[in-house]
């Protein structure tokens, strides 16, 4: 009887995102920023937003998923939580984008702790670029690590790392470099 309520076999629910936060999400052909209402909602009868490509089991059908419910607007949607339609902030949209200003007003809205969660995560990732920036330069002394650092980056995070958003490193000697000083 104790074994079949023990949690040896259970697996810890997680999402990647917070109430509260803004992320982006692929919606009417477009990204688009979206609040997160709700996170870690079991889904039986609810009508989720998804892709053909996207499926779910809900309790119902002996399985489970869980969803997230996000706002933009007035419009509140159902996505699943695995969806490739949500996005982290930045990811998708950009400065010069229809949507960047929003999305900015909308971050500047969020909760303290949110915007908190949102610089650690951006160290963190920045962080790990860096440390493999240093271990580059250690053994290729001389060399600009930029396009190591940015194909690195996109195993971190979805936004890569290029000229526009990170410094070069060191000073680079190869033929095409040399060739525009001349």
């Amino acid at each position: 009887m104790t074994s079949a309520m023990s949690d040896e076999n259970v697996e810890r629910i997680q999402s990647r995102f917070v109430e509260g936060e803004t992320v982006e999400f692929y919606y009417a052909k477009e990204w688009r920023p979206f609040t997160i209402i709700s996170v870690n909602n079991l889904i039986v009868d609810e009508w989720v937003k998804k892709y053909s490509s996207e499926t779910f089991k809900n309790a119902k059908d002996g399985g489970f998923n869980f969803f997230a419910k996000v706002r933009y607007k007035s419009r509140v949607l159902s996505v699943l939580q695995t969806s490739k339609r949500l996005a982290f902030t930045n990811t998708h949209i950009h400065e010069g984008d229809h949507y960047y200003v929003r999305m900015l007003k909308m971050m500047h809205n969020e909760p303290e702790h949110i915007k908190a969660m949102r610089r650690k995560r951006e160290k963190h990732r920045l962080t790990a670029v860096h440390a493999l920036d240093t271990a580059l330069a250690r053994i290729q002394k001389n060399k600009d690590t930029l396009p190591e650092r940015a194909h690195f980056s996109m195993f971190i995070s979805t936004k890569t790392i290029n000229g526009k958003n990170i410094k070069s490193s060191g000073t680079c000697t190869c033929s095409t470099c040399t060739q525009k000083e001349k």
